[in-house]
């Protein structure tokens, strides 16, 4: 499975965003530089509190609310089924921060994937993205997608190949391609990254 992309480099050198009510923001690594960029970045995201948690605390991530979470990828113990009670779970906000491979990005909880080398313009730029997930247009406002132009965007966006979504779809590499190209036009994304920003939350499973 290939890696998904990282977040486009268009960011602007400064991003200071205020956001209505603060959200506050749960670190989960063990590398205090990893905490200082992250309280850096939601500072410049105008984001709440920054607090650190340990990623094995099952009683603090029960009680995480609506808090964005910012994972660094070497936390995790296995990128398939660690960490399930923050993971699989569609209600949580999680920011990958680091090295993020398809393995990871099928989680549910993945909302955005930002290469550290992109530095904290760009990671501020997915917090805010992410704590405005809520207040997005309706989506009466979205274009229409065919199901299979619906299926084939998804499966794109977690990281899944062409070949990979022509075995589960049962139809063509082609046709994967045309379908996913389509989409993307309709809806003005380029890349994976731009396509896992978007469907989280608007393309999910459910509408399918």
């Amino acid at each position: 499975m290939k890696h998904l992309s990282t977040l486009s480099t268009n960011a602007p050198s400064e991003v200071m965003i205020r956001t209505a009510r603060p959200v506050p923001v749960v670190v989960m690594s063990p590398c205090d530089a990893f905490l200082t960029d992250v309280q850096c970045a939601a500072e410049r995201a105008g984001l709440g509190e920054v607090r650190r948690i340990d990623i094995h605390d099952c009683d603090e991530i029960s009680v995480i609310g609506k808090s964005i979470v910012v994972l660094d990828p070497d936390a995790l113990d296995d990128p398939v089924s660690g960490a399930s009670d923050l993971l699989d779970c569609p209600s949580n906000r999680v920011v990958l921060f680091g090295k993020g491979s398809g393995l990871i990005i099928n989680r549910h909880a993945i909302r955005r994937v930002v290469d550290r080398d992109m530095g904290l313009d760009v990671l501020a730029m997915a917090l805010r993205s992410v704590a405005a997930d809520a207040d997005k247009v309706d989506k009466a406002c979205i274009p229409k997608l065919s199901a299979r132009e619906r299926q084939a965007l998804h499966l794109y966006g977690r990281g899944f190949t062409l070949k990979e979504i022509a075995q589960r779809l049962g139809i063509s590499d082609k046709s994967v391609e045309t379908y996913k190209g389509r989409a993307c036009r309709k809806l003005g994304l380029n890349g994976r990254a731009e396509v896992l920003s978007y469907i989280e939350p608007f393309l999910t499973p459910a509408a399918m």
